[in-house]
Order: structure tokens, then C-alpha cells, then sequence
């Protein structure tokens, strides 16, 4: 065997190692660059919207709350609803000067009013839970012509503004006694990676 095999090999690994690391930067870089794009195509659309950064999230309440950078300096008020190009994840539930506290329609009992997409108009029910990357909806007023992907939005009561898109069904079960039906909501947005988000502003 020669000596320049002992020699060479370590480096050789040394470097992949170098690129595996950049090109992992890399990636992260991208996913930051599209997610920031998204936001600004957001605000093209809607002119009464507040950018924010993502600042504090405890891992103990993961899917219940986030903390964003902007406050009552900026006009944000309790129950304005926050949003991401891929739709609605929460409503501001406490403000002060410099920041917001975001209640993510993922927490428990949520309780988010919501409409899904029938044939003649939607069937009205409430967000109850998270589950295995879904959101699920009980206590619809009917079933009749609800099919996986059909779209579900905000309905307006709960002190949330109507019409912003909640995600699509994924799949339905019965529930207790066959009597009323779980519906499973699919979000485009990851839940797990939430970094820019929109509050929208009160006209």
C-alpha cells in the first residue's frame, strides 16, 4: 500500500465533511430566501398588513404560542389574526410595547370557527385539535358533499375576519356512535418552521 493513501484520506474526509456543512448552509439560505419572498408577495396583495419576525418559541409550548418583534408601537391589537403566505396560523392574544404573543390554531381547544366547502355553500364547525400534523374539525353542521380537499376557511365569528384560508380536508372519520364526523385539515403551512409572519391590520 502506497503512503500517500494515509496521507491523503483524512483530508479527503476532512473536506467532505466541509461540504457537507456548507451545503447544508446552503439549504437553510434558500429555505430563509423563499420564505421571505412569500412575505413579500403577501404584502404586494394586501396593503393593511405588519411584517413581523418570529422571536421566542418555547418547546414546551411548541404548537400553542409564538412571540413576535412588533407591539402596540405598531398599532397590533388583541385578536388580530396572523397569517403566512400559506394561510392563517393564530390571532394575537397579548401585546405590549415591543412584541406580541401569537395563539397558533394549533394549541388545544383553539376552538377557531370555520367553514368547509360543500356543494351548495360551507358547513360550519370548530377547530378542536392537532393531531399527527393535521388539524381537526368536529361539530359540523353537515357532511353532505364534503370531500378530501375541500378548501376550509375562517367564518368570521370568534372575533376572526372571514374568508382566510385554513387548509384543505384531508380525510374524515366517525366519531362516538357514527353520529357526527371528525374532518382532518391539511395546512400548507409547516408548523414545525414558522420564522415571517403578517399580522393584518384594522382598517
Amino acid at each position: 500500500m502506497k503512503l500517500e493513501s494515509f496521507i491523503v484520506s483524512p483530508f479527503r474526509r476532512k473536506d467532505n465533511d466541509n461540504l457537507e456543512l456548507l451545503q447544508t448552509k446552503i439549504t437553510d439560505l434558500e429555505e430563509e430566501i423563499n420564505s421571505l419572498k412569500e412575505e413579500l408577495e403577501l404584502s404586494k396583495t394586501n396593503t393593511h398588513l405588519i411584517s413581523a419576525n418570529v422571536i421566542v418559541r418555547n418547546h414546551n409550548d411548541w404548537y400553542k404560542y409564538i412571540v413576535i418583534d412588533k407591539g402596540e408601537d405598531f398599532g397590533i391589537k388583541e385578536n388580530m389574526i396572523v397569517i403566512t403566505y400559506n394561510g392563517l396560523i393564530g390571532s394575537i392574544d397579548n401585546v405590549s410595547k415591543n412584541y406580541s404573543r401569537v395563539s397558533l390554531i394549533t394549541s388545544a381547544n383553539s376552538n377557531i370557527s370555520v367553514g368547509v366547502k360543500g356543494k351548495n355553500g360551507y358547513h360550519h364547525g370548530l377547530v378542536t385539535s392537532y393531531k399527527d400534523g393535521l388539524l381537526v374539525i368536529s361539530g359540523l353542521t353537515s357532511y353532505d358533499y364534503i370531500y378530501t380537499n375541500s378548501k376550509v376557511v375562517t367564518t368570521g365569528i370568534n372575533n376572526l375576519s372571514s374568508g382566510y384560508l385554513i387548509g384543505y380536508v384531508k380525510k374524515m372519520e366517525d366519531e362516538i356512535y357514527d353520529i357526527s364526523k371528525k374532518i382532518y385539515v391539511e395546512s400548507k403551512q409547516n408548523f414545525d418552521d414558522i420564522r415571517y409572519v403578517s399580522v393584518v391590520m384594522e382598517e
